[in-house]
């Protein structure tokens, strides 16, 4: 009789437990998949213009400056771009942050041309230094001693809803003013441009010129 009081008692200590433990997980996904995370990597601050392009050309159809009243608009479907669930996040495994690429392309190239979608680009009026998510600055492949910075940086928009695989285009600023080669860094993190590739169309009404 003691016997079995006592495999009971040991029977329910370990439903409790499994209970306990289902709970947690479960309470751990509801957090998670309403918990929001911002992927935009930290180096991307305000540009000071924005250019828009259709797919396949090298004429910009829309020019945003910071005192176009477009401007702040456009910048809340980019922002949006990164805005996810801790868990999509997680399980996409962009938590950690940024692939950082060097490559190379010589002058008479452009780093468009291999472009499929409408794309954006993102100028600045001054150098602005590339880091990892930690804050160290990117040491140029071709120069260790030298931070790689841009003044500018392009990325497509194409029509995937939801979180995917996105690549931004840094161009190193100094290989542009000499050499026959210019050298740039693809950043491959993940996000929606599904939003804003629905809206474009509205930004290339901004043509100027």
């Amino acid at each position: 009789m003691t016997e079995n009081k006592t495999t009971k008692k040991s029977t329910k200590a370990v439903a409790i437990v499994i209970l306990s433990i289902v709970f947690a997980i479960s309470l751990f996904v509801l957090i998670s998949s309403l918990a929001k995370v911002d992927l935009n990597p930290k180096f991307v601050s305000q540009p000071d213009e924005i250019y828009v392009y259709k797919a396949n050309s090298a004429v910009p159809s829309g020019q945003i400056t910071k005192d176009d009243d477009l401007h702040e608009e456009f910048l809340g479907y980019y922002n949006n771009m990164f805005s996810s669930s801790f868990l999509s996040a997680l399980f996409g495994g962009r938590l950690s942050g940024y692939e950082l690429s060097s490559n190379q392309i010589s002058t008479s190239q452009k780093i468009y041309n291999q472009f499929e979608n409408p794309y954006v680009k993102f100028k600045y009026d001054s150098e602005i230094a590339l880091t990892y998510k930690n804050g160290r600055e990117y040491k140029s492949k071709y120069d260790s001693t030298k931070t790689v910075t841009f003044k500018e940086l392009y990325f497509e928009v194409d029509e995937t809803n939801g979180l995917s695989e996105f690549k931004i285009y840094v161009i190193d600023y100094n290989s542009s003013l000499s050499g026959d080669k210019t050298h740039y860094v693809e950043v491959t993190l993940r996000a929606n441009t599904y939003d804003l590739s629905q809206n474009l169309k509205h930004f290339h009404n901004s043509l100027v010129g």
